[in-house]
């Protein structure tokens, strides 16, 4: 639950600078990885390791960096790289669940956003404090 708590702490500072300059510093994303590397590490002193959960967290990082590729940044290359850095600190499930509930959100923004936007010009929304919102409310469910 530390490492979760950390996590929350990191991306609610993330989303600071996600929401003024549009960018996910890279100081954040390597924090986070930090975060997962101490994480791996004590799990494997404690002996209760799960390799191939550890890579599975991986793969929602991937997805979103495969996506901010295909889609030519509509998602910040960024927001995958802090979602791969944080996936083993949070578990594949709690990261799925988390990025759910802020795809979810985002969307309803976003529609909200469109409706309320007279010039219809392109408008970027950062994502990071939507995945700030969903982890947290992950993690408060979990309670």
């Amino acid at each position: 639950m530390i490492f979760k708590l950390c996590v929350l702490a990191l991306m609610i500072v993330g989303c600071v600078n996600d929401i003024r300059k549009m960018v996910v510093p890279y100081w954040e994303i390597f924090l986070g990885g930090a975060l997962s590397v101490l994480k791996i590490i004590l799990d494997i002193l404690g002996g209760n390791a799960d390799y191939a959960g550890m890579l599975l967290s991986l793969l929602p990082g991937i997805v979103l960096l495969i996506t901010s590729y295909a889609t030519r940044g509509g998602i910040g290359k960024g927001d995958g790289l802090l979602c791969l850095a944080l996936g083993p600190s949070l578990g594949l499930m709690n990261l799925v669940i988390g990025l759910v509930i802020a795809f979810f959100i985002s969307g309803i923004f976003s529609v909200f956003v469109f409706v309320t936007n007279k010039n219809r010009t392109e408008l970027l929304i950062p994502f990071v404090p939507f995945m700030t919102f969903g982890m947290g409310v992950m993690m408060f469910v979990q309670i």
